[in-house]
């Protein structure tokens, strides 16, 4: 199990979010982007950072990778 800070995010392959939250200076885990890879499980209450790409859209407004993270129990995501 992978352990996580307070600050979790997301950056794809630009690398935009990463550079931000770099910049920061918070300590940070972030979520793969490659949704085989072990993702974290929050083990604190968080706040979770990323772009978006929907532009007003429903589909693929939220990367996999963070639905994936979401979707798990241990990450208190609730419907």
């Amino acid at each position: 199990m992978m352990k996580t800070q307070s600050l979790i995010y997301y950056s794809s392959k630009s690398e935009n979010c990463h550079r931000f939250v770099q910049r920061l200076g918070f300590p940070a885990t972030r979520i793969p982007i490659d949704t085989n890879e072990i993702l974290p499980n929050a083990i604190q209450p968080y706040v979770l950072l990323l772009h978006n790409y929907g532009g007003g859209g429903k589909n693929g407004a939220v990367p996999k990778a963070v639905i994936y993270f979401l979707n798990q129990p241990q990450n208190g995501f609730v419907e």
